[in-house]
């Protein structure tokens, strides 16, 4: 387990659960370079357009941030603070993604679009994600017309690098968001069950070169057995949601339930915690577990290497959700 000189954890639901209300239909969250300010895009209902949600962690203050010269109807979803004034924000109309630089206000609590950086069409149900790269974003967005991968590289003072990756994207079998490591972009791959349940990971990565966008399976092993990381019971996680900063990626997994016990009134899911060294491949199971559904967590990791953790509470009716806990760890003591 971790020492309490490695992990720090602040409960602020209890405290200030007006104060920092959360979300409960959420479409992103992101932590500023100092591990101050902490960014949620979200909404109250399906019917609602979604909003930028700022909490300033050293005031334990929360506010909602006003966006100027944002093109109408769009959409925002997701937004990533590069450095301390600027970042990107990813909006969605109808027909486009929208992928703006912005300029970031604190004082004033307002979001500036300064610039757009890409335009690319949108229909109704196309997979498209995004991830940080570096000093930049990464964003991922199935073809209309042929189910093909778009990926585009973006960055401020660079031309946008663009690549579409070579195999159809409905043969991909995958868990989580892309991220990119290098020159490459990986995927966790998933086993070959056609129900969504009983998915699993295999332990392998899905892993394309931006370049050419050619397509490779490659192993990761767990430090000590060999094996990709499993759980008390043995089993291989199957949901997993992930932040990739400096060669490591810091992942949190899911287990799906033993038959035995999901039908046990007293059974609470635990998710847990890893590091994946993306020089090595090599896992490391760091014994952080928390009692908590996989959609009450979500991490994000500042440029100094600090994960930020939060474990949100929803309402009985998931109508209303406030921040429980926020977990700051450091991750040089563990590495």
């Amino acid at each position: 387990m971790v020492g309490n000189n490695e992990l720090q954890i602040y409960p602020l639901g209890g405290e200030r659960a007006q104060e920092l209300a959360y979300p409960p239909i959420t479409y992103h969250y992101s932590v500023g370079a100092n591990a101050r300010h902490v960014y949620v895009i979200g909404s109250l209902t399906e019917n609602n357009h979604s909003q930028l949600y700022v909490w300033d962690l050293h005031r334990g203050s929360a506010r909602n941030y006003t966006i100027f010269y944002l093109q109408p109807h769009a959409l925002i979803k997701h937004l990533y603070e590069i450095e301390k004034t600027r970042g990107m924000l990813v909006c969605k109309t109808d027909t486009s993604f929208l992928i703006y630089g912005i300029r970031i206000s604190h004082e004033f609590a307002t979001i500036s679009v300064d610039q757009l950086l890409l335009s690319y069409p949108a229909s109704g149900n196309q997979f498209w994600s995004s991830a940080r790269a570096g000093n930049g974003i990464i964003f991922v967005a199935e073809r209309i017309n042929n189910h093909s991968l778009y990926v585009a590289y973006i960055h401020f003072d660079q031309p946008v690098r663009r690549v579409l990756l070579t195999s159809s994207a409905d043969t991909l079998r995958f868990s989580g968001q892309p991220w990119v490591y290098g020159h490459h972009i990986y995927l966790f791959e998933t086993s070959t069950n056609g129900n969504d349940d009983g998915k699993c990971l295999t332990g392998r990565l899905v892993r394309t070169d931006i370049k050419y966008g050619r397509f490779e399976l490659i192993d990761t092993k767990f430090d000590k057995t060999g094996h990709f990381p499993e759980d008390s019971y043995g089993c291989m996680p199957h949901r997993v949601k992930h932040v990739e900063r400096d060669g490591c990626l810091w992942v949190i997994s899911e287990t799906a339930k033993p038959a035995v016990l999901s039908i046990e009134n007293d059974f609470k899911s635990v998710c847990s915690v890893s590091m994946l060294n993306m020089n090595t491949l090599k896992w490391k199971k760091l014994g952080w577990c928390f009692e908590a559904e996989f959609d009450q967590l979500t991490l994000d990791v500042t440029p100094q290497g600090t994960v930020v953790l939060l474990k949100k509470l929803f309402s009985k009716r998931y109508t209303q959700a406030f921040v429980d806990s926020f977990y700051f760890i450091k991750t040089r003591l563990v590495l």
